[in-house]
C-alpha cells in the first residue's frame, strides 16, 4: 500500500485525493493475516468469527447450529460452531 501511495503521490497528473494514514495501513495489515491465518478466502468485517455458508446456491453469513433430540423430542444436546458444512 505504501508503495502504491508514492506512485499516486508522484503522478503530477492525479488529482488530489484522501491520503491512507498509517492507523489505516496496520489495520488493513492486521486484517489481511488474520485472514490468512484463518484459511479463509473471505471474513465478515462485522463478526470475525461468522462464516459464509452455501445456503441454496447462495452465501450466507453465519454458523452452524446443531441439536439432538430424544425418541420424545426433548433437546438432549445442541451446539453452535464455525464449521461450514454439517454434513
Amino acid at each position: 500500500m505504501q508503495r502504491w501511495q508514492q506512485e499516486l503521490d508522484d503522478d503530477p497528473a492525479r488529482d488530489p485525493g484522501t491520503r491512507v494514514g498509517p492507523e489505516q495501513i496496520a489495520q488493513l495489515r492486521e486484517q489481511l493475516q488474520y485472514l490468512r491465518e484463518s484459511g479463509e478466502e473471505k471474513l465478515s468485517t462485522t463478526d470475525p468469527d461468522a462464516r459464509f455458508l452455501r445456503e441454496r446456491g447462495r452465501l450466507v453469513l453465519g454458523y452452524t447450529a446443531e441439536i439432538a433430540v430424544s425418541e420424545d423430542h426433548f433437546i438432549v444436546a445442541q451446539r453452535v460452531t464455525q464449521n461450514k458444512s454439517d454434513n
